[in-house]
């Protein structure tokens, strides 16, 4: 039996030197059910590098999602938790995998960036919930890249102008 995979993918190409990936995912609860978004982060310079969005938690979606942050910005050691999916990506992608324990500085960090994501993008759902009788996460899909566009400096720099120019 094949099963079609429908995920989404979004790799950003960001205006800083990339030094590591990392690298977590999240359940998040959409329309009565489990969909995960896998993050990626540059914690140096402390830019998202890119979504991922699928129905399943896996090693084959965790190399996919490897597979493409390594094609925009190269081959970078990846950090994440002890998840055997990542593990297993890695070797298979010929990646240097170090895990970060709790209560480690880059555990801190990707746990509140991925914390903020899945706490707004369940409320969004919440509130814009899909109109379709099956949900195929395409409107969270949006709201994930407009959380993006509008978590970059240079669109914050336009906002905080526009603001300027109401008051």
């Amino acid at each position: 039996m094949v099963q079609r995979v429908h995920g989404f993918r979004k790799i950003f190409k960001v205006n800083c030197r990339v030094s590591v990936f990392l690298v977590d995912e999240t359940a998040v609860n959409v329309a009565g059910k489990l969909a995960w978004v896998w993050v990626a982060y540059e914690p140096y310079s402390k830019k998202i590098l890119g979504f991922w969005l699928s129905r399943t938690r896996n090693f084959y979606e965790a190399e996919l999602f490897l597979r493409s942050l390594v094609k925009l910005h190269g081959r970078h050691v990846v950090y994440t938790d002890s998840a055997l999916f990542y593990i297993e990506a890695c070797r298979s992608l010929n990646l240097v995998h170090r895990t970060y324990e709790f209560g480690d500085w880059f555990f801190e960090l990707i746990e509140r960036q991925v914390q903020v994501l899945k706490d707004r993008t369940e409320n969004f759902d919440d509130y814009f919930p899909c109109s379709k009788k099956v949900c195929r996460l395409d409107h969270v899909w949006r709201w994930l890249n407009l959380f993006h566009l509008f978590n970059q400096e240079e669109v914050i720099k336009i906002v905080q102008k526009l603001r300027g120019m109401i008051v």
